[in-house]
């Protein structure tokens, strides 16, 4: 056990020092599949949902080349986007030569940190389950946290997590790491979610039906039922893919104990949001009750249950306390079936 925390303290002074000390500048050398001579690709800063583009660089010949230096002792955490392309993955500037090859599968080589983002992403396609996921997860945040590759883990996998795991996770980064803008927003997230944990209370909720008229959780909530609240869009494959076993669970157990109740993150009406909902839940057969306000991201039900990815399926129990969050349309299945035989 102590030689493998050993080689694990190695691994994270190796990184540090190559990070630190010597020359600070960078060369990104790079290719983008389908880019054309004359594109731009640029190094992004992430704030919110946009990008602060830094430093911009031409296709010439097939390749690009981003030079600088800097500013200190520490690795940034930045994005390389090239918008024709339509492609955005993240790297981390150190010094050295990276090497960069963005496409549908980008990958970042040539410096410490980048390899070992690198190797973390290789071990993740073997993953099969969630479960499996986050303790990988674990295993890798316990390596890097001290640096920018646990960031960028946490960064881009934080859901498979709970949230006061994440929490603390957030709070072993390094203080430059946990200011960027993203971790400040899910620092923010980790403390909504205390207020709509497993045991808390629901939250009352009040949107619009897909015909305009106004509808409130309350309205379903707390009402003798066990209710599962299925957080969902239309444009969401993954949601797509689990709705027909909701659509299975819904026909069998509705009734005087059972509830199904839909919160849609559609875009807004003015991006075709409306419409989309609208066929989303005629294509995919859902019959129980809908609810959204037409934000996308930004809605009510993702600021307020802190949710950061869909489908979620939250369940509420008769008395209107949340007796489990983060179930798949099985398990929610199971559960149900176990409460109601």
């Amino acid at each position: 056990m102590k030689k493998g925390l050993f080689i694990c303290t190695m691994a994270v002074a190796m990184l540090m020092a190559a990070c630190g000390g010597g020359t600070k500048g960078y060369d990104i050398k790079g290719t983008v599949e389908s880019g054309a001579d004359g594109d731009v690709v640029y190094l992004a800063e992430r704030v919110g949902r946009q990008y602060n583009y830094l430093d911009s660089a031409m296709i010439a010949g097939g390749t690009f080349v981003l030079s600088g230096q800097l500013p200190g002792d520490e690795a940034l955490v930045r994005y390389l986007v090239a918008p024709k392309a339509k492609i955005t993955t993240g790297i981390i500037v150190e010094p050295g030569t990276i090497i960069a090859t963005l496409g549908r599968t980008s990958k970042i080589t040539g410096t410490p940190m980048n390899e070992a983002y690198g190797a973390f992403n290789e071990k993740t396609a073997e993953i099969e389950t969630e479960e499996a996921m986050a303790d990988l997860l674990r295993e890798e945040l316990e390596k890097y946290i001290a640096t920018p590759v646990g960031y960028m883990i946490l960064r881009n996998n934080f859901y498979y997590l709970p949230y006061p795991e994440i929490g603390a996770y957030i709070e072993r980064l390094p203080i430059s790491l946990q200011a960027e803008p993203y971790m400040v927003q899910l620092k923010e997230k980790v403390k909504e979610a205390e207020k709509t944990a497993v045991g808390k209370p629901f939250t009352d909720l009040v949107m619009k039906t897909p015909e305009g008229n106004e509808i409130k959780l309350s309205d379903y909530l707390g009402k003798g039922k066990y209710v599962l609240v299925d957080f969902w869009a239309s444009w969401c494959p993954p949601c797509r893919e689990e709705t027909p076993k909701l659509v299975a669970l819904y026909k069998k157990y509705k009734g005087d104990k059972f509830e199904i109740v839909g919160i849609s993150f559609d875009r807004p009406e003015a991006n075709g949001g409306l419409e989309a909902w609208k066929k989303g839940i005629v294509d995919l057969g859902i019959t129980w009750p809908q609810m959204s306000d037409l934000k996308y991201w930004d809605s009510e039900g993702a600021t307020v249950y802190a949710v950061s990815s869909i489908p979620h399926l939250m369940l509420v129990g008769p008395d209107g306390v949340i007796m489990e969050r983060g179930l798949s349309a099985d398990k929610a299945t199971a559960k149900i079936e176990e409460l109601l035989k």
